[in-house]
C-alpha cells in the first residue's frame, strides 16, 4: 500500500512540474516609434501636430501617444478620431518647435505605420513689418538778439549810455502738418481653383490595403471641396465624397481598385488656399491588372445531310434445261457357233445445255453519308451447271453389262 502510494505522489509531483513548466500563451505589446523621415516630410499645416497610426481597430489603437520636442518638452496626446483602420492623435503644442520622437504600445500583432502626418513645416512664421506713417516737419523760428548800448564817455561825470532796447522774440515756428496715411489696397474678388494631390505621393504613403484615403490641410467645414476625382491605371475614374473633417483637415475615403495605382487626383477650391493635397494611405505595390478578354467560342460546323437510301434491285433466277440422254447402241449379231462378236457400243447421248443462271439484280445505290460512298455491291450466285462425266460413266457400265451377258455360255 506504501507502494502505491510513494509512486501516486511522485505522478502528482511530475504534473505539478509540467502545470508550472508549460508556458501560458498570452497576448503581448510592444512599443513603437513615429518614423522619423515623416518629421521632416510631412504635409504643412501651421495649426496642429497631426499623427496616425494605421493598420488598427477602436479595440487595439493605443488610447495615447508620447511626443517629445526639440527643447525637451513632452506630452500625452490622447488619441481622437478612427476613420475606417486608422487612429488619429492630435495636439496645438509647442507649434514653434519640431518633433523630435513619438512612440506608443500596441499589441505585439501589428504591422501598420506609425507617421506624423501633418503639422508646422520649418521654422515659424514671421509677423509682417507695419507700414510707416508719414512724419509733418517742424520748423522753429529764429531768436531775436538784444543790443548793448555803448558805455558813456567819462569826462567830470559822463552821461549813463542808454541801454539798448531788448531785441524782439522770434516767433515760434508753426508745426508741420501730419502726413497722409497711404491707402490700403483693394481686396480682390473671391474665386476658385483646381488643385491636383502631389505625385510624388502615389508612390511614397502609408501602406493600408483596405482603402484609398486622400487629405487635404488648411481647410474647413466651410471650404473643404465637397468631393474629389480620383484616377487609376486601369482606366477607371470615381467622385469620392467628403467623408469627414478633423480640424482643418478634409478627408477623402474609397475602397475602389485597390488592385490598381492611382495615377491623378483633382478637386475645385477657394482661390486663396494655401494647404497641401496628397494621398495619406492605400494599398503599396500594386502592379495593373489588366484581364485578358475571352475568345470568341469557335461556331460548329453543320452536320452532314445522310444520303437517300438507294432502291434494292431484284434478281431474276433462271431457269435450267436438263438434256434428254440418248440410249445405249443395240448389241451386236450373234455369229456362227463359238464366235461371238461384240456389239458397237451405242453412242452416248448428248447431255443437255445447262439453262443459263438468271442476271443477279444490281444493288440499290446507298445515299452519300455527307462524305465518302461505298460503291455497288455485286453478289455472285453459284455455279448450277452439271459437266458430262456422270453420263459417260453410265454408258460405260452399260456397255460392259452387254458384253458379259453375250460371253456367258447358253444352257442346252
Amino acid at each position: 500500500m506504501r507502494k502505491v502510494t510513494g509512486v501516486l505522489a511522485i505522478l502528482a509531483s511530475l504534473a505539478l512540474l509540467l502545470a508550472v513548466a508549460s508556458p501560458v500563451e498570452a497576448t503581448g505589446t510592444k512599443t513603437i516609434n513615429a518614423r522619423i523621415s515623416s518629421f521632416d516630410d510631412h504635409q504643412c499645416d501651421s495649426s496642429e501636430w497631426h499623427f496616425v497610426i494605421s493598420q488598427t481597430s477602436s479595440a487595439n489603437a493605443p488610447a495615447s501617444i508620447a511626443v517629445r520636442w526639440a527643447n525637451g518638452a513632452q506630452q500625452t496626446v490622447a488619441r481622437g478620431a478612427i476613420s475606417g483602420p486608422v487612429a488619429h492623435y492630435t495636439t496645438a503644442a509647442n507649434l514653434a518647435l519640431t518633433v523630435q520622437s513619438a512612440t506608443a504600445v500596441i499589441n505585439s500583432e501589428w504591422s501598420g505605420q506609425f507617421v506624423l502626418s501633418h503639422g508646422p513645416c520649418g521654422a515659424p512664421g514671421t509677423t509682417g513689418t507695419t507700414g510707416t506713417s508719414g512724419t509733418g516737419t517742424s520748423t522753429t523760428g529764429g531768436t531775436g538778439t538784444g543790443t548793448t548800448g555803448g558805455t558813456g564817455t567819462s569826462g567830470g561825470t559822463g552821461t549813463t549810455g542808454t541801454t539798448g532796447s531788448t531785441g524782439t522774440t522770434g516767433t515760434t515756428g508753426t508745426t508741420g502738418s501730419t502726413g497722409t496715411t497711404g491707402t490700403s489696397g483693394t481686396t480682390g474678388g473671391t474665386g476658385t481653383i483646381t488643385i491636383n494631390a502631389r505625385v510624388s505621393t502615389f508612390s511614397d504613403h502609408d501602406c493600408d490595403s483596405s482603402e484609398w484615403h486622400f487629405v487635404i490641410t488648411q481647410t474647413s467645414s466651410a471650404n473643404a471641396p465637397s468631393s474629389i476625382t480620383v484616377r487609376w491605371a486601369n482606366g477607371s475614374q470615381q467622385t469620392v465624397t467628403l467623408s469627414q473633417m478633423s480640424g482643418p483637415v478634409a478627408h477623402y475615403t474609397t475602397t475602389a481598385n485597390l488592385n490598381s495605382t492611382v495615377v491623378g487626383a483633382s478637386a475645385v477650391i477657394n482661390a486663396g488656399w494655401t494647404g497641401q493635397f496628397v494621398l495619406s494611405h492605400g494599398p503599396c505595390g500594386q502592379g495593373q491588372v489588366t484581364t485578358g478578354t475571352t475568345g470568341t467560342t469557335g461556331t460548329t460546323g453543320a452536320t452532314g445531310t445522310t444520303g437517300a437510301t438507294g432502291t434494292t434491285g431484284t434478281a431474276t433466277t433462271g431457269t435450267a434445261t436438263t438434256g434428254t440422254a440418248t440410249t445405249a447402241g443395240t448389241s451386236g449379231t450373234t455369229g456362227g457357233q463359238g464366235q461371238v462378236t461384240t456389239g458397237t457400243t451405242g453412242t452416248t447421248g448428248t447431255t443437255g445445255t445447262t439453262g443459263a443462271v438468271g442476271t443477279t439484280g444490281t444493288t440499290g445505290t446507298t445515299g452519300g453519308a455527307g462524305a465518302d460512298q461505298e460503291g455497288p455491291a455485286i453478289v455472285r450466285l453459284p455455279s448450277t451447271s452439271t459437266g458430262s462425266g456422270g453420263m459417260a460413266l453410265i454408258g460405260a457400265m452399260l456397255a460392259g453389262l452387254g458384253a458379259y451377258l453375250l460371253r456367258r455360255p447358253k444352257s442346252p
